[in-house]
């Protein structure tokens, strides 16, 4: 999963908010994903095809041993527990920080890329349903990102918070942007649906471009998710 992996950080922050929370929260949601990107550029979790063009779901190679196998994913939960605890001196924010990284590793397990317990070859943990079956992956991810933003939109109103259509349609229009792009790059990559030669292909650097991406996507929700008010009429939030 891509975008959805953030929705559940929007859900977080609505339970334990505090100031910083949100951006915390949002690390700690992609966090696996963004630790693979630091272990490609050393060299440990090296990713094809190299060109942003030729990627696709299915075909997407890499072996994401020491950002998601099992054991090294249970070592990067304490950190995150610890990392929110020392910061916001709050054990359950560190809970919750820890609770939506293993939640990522979860819904990973439940269908997206081959993962182990530790290292290839150990046992295999969850179904990787990316290389055998994405669009069936990318339905999971619509009705799992559905279903939290939905939920997170009708909590807001609950607590007295007041968002404007232009906000919440930004926040809707993220994770439906998200889930067309899956689609369109699911076994067909963008240069064979360009119907680009390799001779006429540019190259176009798939890390930095997945870099770009989820950090992008990030600052986006930074930028969106506060912009409410709260309604003075409501009762206080629980």
């Amino acid at each position: 999963m891509l975008a959805a992996h953030y929705a559940t950080a929007l859900v977080a922050d609505q339970k334990r908010h505090a100031r910083g929370t949100l951006f915390y929260y949002l690390v700690a949601s992609q966090l696996p994903d963004l630790l693979w990107h630091v272990f490609h550029y050393l060299g440990l979790e090296i990713t094809k095809p190299g060109n942003m063009l030729d990627v696709t779901l299915q075909g997407l190679d890499v072996d994401m041993m020491f950002s998601h196998d099992l054991l090294p994913s249970m070592v990067w939960a304490l950190l995150v527990f610890a990392v929110g605890w020392g910061v916001f001196r709050n054990r359950s924010i560190g809970l919750m920080g820890a609770a939506l990284f293993v939640v990522h590793i979860a819904v990973d397990y439940a269908g997206g890329y081959p993962h182990h317990v530790f290292g290839p070859e150990t046992p295999q943990v969850g179904v990787p349903l990316y290389p055998t079956s994405p669009y069936i992956s990318i339905a999971l991810e619509a009705a799992f990102s559905g279903a939290l933003i939905l939920y997170f939109f009708r909590r807001e109103k609950s607590l007295g918070y007041v968002r404007a259509a232009s906000s919440r349609w930004a926040i809707i229009g993220f994770f439906v942007f998200n889930i067309a792009f899956l689609l369109s790059v699911a076994t067909t990559s963008t240069s064979e649906l360009l119907g680009l030669s390799d001779d006429a292909k540019p190259f176009i650097p798939a890390m930095p471009m997945l870099v770009a991406t989820y950090w992008g996507m990030l600052f986006y929700l930074l930028y969106f998710v506060p912009k409410v008010t709260r309604d003075s009429a409501a009762a206080p939030p629980s």
